[in-house]
């Protein structure tokens, strides 16, 4: 079920019925359309919008690092390149450990074209590593 209260009032589907109800999706871009996109796992994606808009959602890197170093075009050509590649995000952090405050440097690897979780006989098709299925996937 949607729920449309985050539309422009003179939009024909605007409605506030459903108005922070549970168990209703919203539409991220209100009534914007979308050009592109881009999903490599659960929350990690990027949605470019026709006014040229891009929201990008990477779990586990910093928001800063994907607003400066990550593009869309990053996220194409982790899904459809045919070489293996990883990349890693670099970052300072501060921690606190009894009361004390340190910087930390933290590596992560973001938009990674190796899948560790899947066996992929093709580009979209795939069984999981300890499937019953898993030999039929590979012949």
């Amino acid at each position: 079920m949607m729920e449309f209260s985050n539309f422009p009032p003179d939009h024909h589907l605007y409605s506030n019925e459903h108005h922070m109800q549970p168990g209703f999706f919203k539409s991220e871009f209100e009534d914007r359309s979308i050009l592109e996109f881009v999903g490599l796992s659960a929350k990690v994606y990027s949605i470019m919008t026709l006014d040229g808009e891009v929201k990008k959602t990477h779990k586990g890197v910093t928001r800063s690092f994907q607003e400066e170093c990550i593009k869309h075009e990053d996220y194409k050509q982790a899904l459809f390149s045919t070489k293996k590649r990883t990349k890693i995000a670099t970052t300072w952090h501060i921690a606190s450990k009894n009361m004390k405050l340190f910087t930390v440097k933290r590596s992560k690897k973001y938009l990674s074209t190796y899948n560790d979780k899947y066996f992929f006989k093709s580009s979209f098709r795939k069984c999981g590593y300890g499937h019953y299925r898993l030999r039929k996937c590979s012949t």
